[in-house]
């Protein structure tokens, strides 16, 4: 649908902010894309506006496609201008972040179709030099880059090399963008949280199954193996104050405004009922 139904929709659900997608080939109805003008991030900053809604945040599948960590100059240079136009519209929507993948050693047949031959140094190594250049540009727009735990490209795969990592970019507009699922497929959530601390500048809430390392792993939220009490000790423990955002694929044999409702009613609840808007 358009963005100011997405928009009413969200908010008749309760939700007080949605990421909003940045895509590459045509949609029906994208949301942003490299093509997306000045006067369409206007208008769908007035929609924001006008329905008392904020955007948490700029999310994209292109860095899959792009990684910011290739060792081939073209592909290493798509990424970059991806990441720049994302925070661009991030400016333009008032979106605090960018959800950025630092780099692809490797992946799932699901993911990837390119056997990149990196050692995880060279990607660590590009990754850190690729995110000290774009966060002056991010400072400059007062938008911060927020480095997600994806899993499924072999790297950065536990808090502990996540905050190392950040470290080494030593860049204040530099920090984690955390997804509790993919954090729970070989570790603790929670662990994390208390690790990771004030790095962290948004969470994804998403539910899967420890140690099932593979795309079938997630699940609704609830119904996986993440323990949500520890979960919420650990965001009341180091003071976490910025968005929580619902990521969970869409049931269409519910009714679209029934659904929302349901996902933010069960993510309260699980939290604790701590936190009022996600």
């Amino acid at each position: 649908m358009p963005f100011a139904p997405r928009v009413s929709a969200a908010r008749r659900a309760g939700f007080g902010a949605l990421e909003v997608n940045f895509e590459e080939a045509p949609e029906p109805y994208p949301l942003l894309s490299w093509h997306t003008s000045q006067v369409a991030l206007r208008a769908m900053q007035t929609v924001l506006q006008d329905h008392g809604c904020l955007a948490s945040g700029i999310c994209t599948e292109l860095f899959w496609k792009y990684s910011l960590a290739s060792s081939e100059a073209g592909e290493s240079g798509k990424a970059r201008d991806l990441a720049l136009r994302m925070i661009e519209c991030a400016a333009a929507l008032k979106a605090p972040s960018i959800v950025v993948i630092p780099g692809i050693l490797c992946t799932p047949p699901e993911l990837g179709r390119i056997d990149r031959q990196q050692s995880s140094m060279d990607v660590w190594s590009r990754a850190v030099e690729a995110l000290q250049m774009l966060g002056e540009h991010a400072q400059e727009m007062n938008v911060v880059l927020g480095v997600e735990n994806v899993h499924f490209n072999s790297f950065l795969m536990s808090p502990l090399e996540t905050r190392s990592f950040i470290t080494s970019v030593g860049h204040p507009f530099v920090k984690a963008h955390l997804d509790i699922g993919n954090a729970n497929i070989t570790g603790l959530a929670h662990d994390w949280i208390d690790i990771l601390g004030d790095q962290i500048c948004a969470i994804h809430l998403k539910e899967s199954i420890r140690w099932q390392s593979h795309m079938g792993t997630f699940r609704p939220l609830g119904f996986g193996s993440l323990k949500w009490n520890a979960i919420s000790d650990s965001l009341k423990r180091i003071g976490y104050e910025h968005f929580l955002i619902v990521e969970q694929s869409y049931n269409r044999q519910v009714p679209q405004d029934a659904f929302l409702r349901l996902l933010l009613e069960t993510a309260t609840s699980l939290l604790g009922g701590a936190h009022d808007d996600c």
